[in-house]
Order: C-alpha cells, then sequence, then structure tokens
C-alpha cells in the first residue's frame, strides 16, 4: 500500500488524504501506539497545518 501524499490545505484533496491514512493506521500501524500514529500522520501534514492540528488534537483529548 503506497503512503498518502504531504497533504497542502488543498480543500479538495482533503478527503481523500484522511481516507488514505486511516487506511494506511489499520492496515500497517494498526499495533502502533497512538502516540506514534499521530507523529506518522504529521509527518505528511505541511508544518503550519501540523501546529493547528496539534492544538485542535490536545484540546480535544484534555476535555475527555
Amino acid at each position: 500500500m503506497a503512503k498518502p501524499l504531504v497533504f497542502n490545505r488543498e480543500v479538495g484533496k482533503m478527503g481523500g488524504f484522511i481516507i488514505a491514512y486511516k487506511l494506511y493506521l489499520r492496515m500497517k500501524m494498526r499495533e502502533t501506539i497512538v502516540e506514534k500514529q499521530i507523529q506518522w500522520i504529521s509527518s505528511y501534514v505541511q508544518e503550519v497545518l501540523v501546529d493547528m492540528w496539534k492544538e485542535n488534537l490536545l484540546e480535544d483529548l484534555e476535555s475527555k
């Protein structure tokens, strides 16, 4: 299975990126701890987007 392309804020490509990384995680990284999965996903997102995504994720985790 091919790794997903780097996401670069193109709205039209967001759905495909999400599907690709979910499939990859299920098929190749299902035994990997969540923190490592997050690190892997963030490596495929441009740096500015990673910071925004990380803040949202942390807020979500803290609210649980």
